[in-house]
């Protein structure tokens, strides 16, 4: 987390490795509108790689794009 004391899980800085079988976009840094939860990204690639949902986890908005190619 951002701040151990508080638990903040805003504007958290991540890095996602690897190429997922050429399938992710790599050298790249994405920036996504403030308050974008991080359950969009789950929802990203798991539909990304197979799993058939509209939802991560009741958290997620949407999906993110620009991750794939």
């Amino acid at each position: 987390m951002k701040d151990s004391n508080g638990h903040i899980k805003e504007d958290l800085p991540l890095v996602l490795l690897g190429k997922g079988q050429g399938r992710v976009k790599t050298s790249q840094h994405l920036v996504f509108d403030k308050g974008t939860p991080l359950a969009n990204l789950n929802l990203t690639i798991a539909q990304q790689f197979g799993l058939e949902t509209t939802s991560f986890n009741s958290a997620s908005t949407g999906t993110l794009s620009g991750l794939f190619v």
